[in-house]
């Protein structure tokens, strides 16, 4: 699913890129591999549980791709997709087994427990990871557009703010 944050004001392409390339760091940091395409998104793998380093909840997201951009009039936005390709295939197997095992008891109980092995090894981690990277993209696009105000520059269409005269 594709997820994205507005943001509140329109960037440049400079800025843009620039708010790509922070996030590319972060994800690097983490220890995922990460790729610029051509039409400047970034694509990216992050590393399995067992190599993973450091990456908290985000150890159940397998890959995805983040981009800037505004479409048909709507405000820019970062737009990102997470893929959970081994989170599936581990809730998958489990339900399996579960089906398997629960064959022989009652059918509510296998229906119950598969409904806890989704909620618990697949809902939960899933939504916990979807805020975690929506927190890392939030945090570096506020750190990009603080670091450009705070240099000072001014932006095309822009206007600067009355200083205070008074003394």
């Amino acid at each position: 699913m594709i997820r994205s944050i507005p943001l509140d004001v329109t960037p440049t392409a400079r800025e843009a890129q620039l708010i790509l390339s922070h996030v590319e760091d972060e994800l690097r940091l983490l220890g995922g591999s990460v790729e610029q395409s051509q039409y400047g998104a970034i694509h990216f793998k992050l590393p399995p549980l067992w190599r993973a380093r450091h990456l908290g909840v985000l150890h159940v997201v397998s890959s995805g791709r983040a981009t800037i951009g505004a479409a048909g009039g709507a405000p820019w936005r970062v737009r990102y997709e997470l893929k959970f390709t081994a989170l599936q295939w581990a809730a998958t197997a489990l339900t399996a087994l579960v089906a398997v095992i629960g064959w022989q008891s009652g059918r509510f109980n296998t229906y119950y427990g598969i409904a806890a092995i989704w909620l618990l090894f697949y809902v939960l981690p899933y939504a916990a990871a979807t805020v975690r990277f929506r927190n890392l993209v939030r945090a570096r696009v506020q750190e990009v557009i603080r670091q450009v105000y705070r240099t000072g520059e001014m932006r095309s269409g822009e206007t600067q703010a009355p200083e205070d005269t008074r003394e």
